[in-house]
């Protein structure tokens, strides 16, 4: 699968909390590792979280973007 060989080139020199590192689910979504413990955090944390997953994301979406049109 394409998207596993970018999740690891992406992680060769990346450094996150296994909370916040992008996986791919069963189904082939790409997520979150910590996402699926939403349904146990209080709402604080729920917050604190989802800025911390979509921060990973948009760092994610950024190597792609230098991959393919800047690379």
């Amino acid at each position: 699968m394409r998207l596993f060989s970018f999740l690891e080139e992406f992680y060769e020199n990346r450094e996150v909390s296994s909370d916040i590192r992008l996986i791919i689910d069963r189904l082939g979504c790409l997520n979150s590792q910590g996402a699926r413990f939403r349904e146990i955090r209080s709402e604080e944390e729920k917050e604190k979280k989802l800025k911390e997953y979509k921060e990973e994301m948009a760092a994610f979406t950024n190597f792609l973007k230098k991959k393919y049109f800047e690379g």
